[in-house]
């Protein structure tokens, strides 16, 4: 490969996570009702909840990952690991997401398998929204049958 390009998947991963941060797709999220002055720290803690789980772009086949585009969904690659704050799974493709409250970003970092040097690092601005009609009420449902938030 030539020297500096990105990883493909990597850069898919940044770019669906960049979707997720925007301010169009938190007001589908439940990010904004359980953090209502939701900061960087707080959405790495949500993305990684049982209550962010089910707003994760996953698609588990061609077909679903059509649809999502489709959506203005970018999907998440799966053979990518997202883990918060440090590396974790050196065996693997990962992200590795920090929070950066003092610019109001999300700070991405990705790696390829066994390598401890960056192949490139991301700085996602964190929208801001307030959450669509309707999302509100399910969220804070789901809250209340204690899916965590955190």
């Amino acid at each position: 490969s030539c020297q500096g390009s990105q990883d493909p998947e990597l850069s898919r991963a940044s770019a669906s996570l960049r979707k997720m941060a925007s301010s169009s797709l938190l007001g589908n999220s439940c990010f904004f009702v359980a953090y209502p002055n939701g900061t960087p720290s707080d959405y790495v803690r949500y993305t990684f909840s049982d209550l962010a789980a089910a707003e994760w772009p996953v698609a588990m086949d061609e077909m679903e990952a059509k649809q999502m585009q489709s959506a203005g969904m970018t999907p998440f690659p799966n053979s990518v690991v997202l883990s918060p704050l440090t590396r974790q799974q050196l065996d693997s493709k990962e992200v590795v997401l920090e929070p950066d409250d003092v610019n109001r970003t999300i700070v991405v970092k990705a790696y390829l398998p066994k390598e401890q040097t960056l192949q490139f690092q991301d700085q996602l601005p964190l929208g801001t929204a307030t959450p669509n009609a309707g999302v509100e009420e399910l969220c804070q449902s789901n809250m209340d049958m204690g899916i965590n938030p955190f």
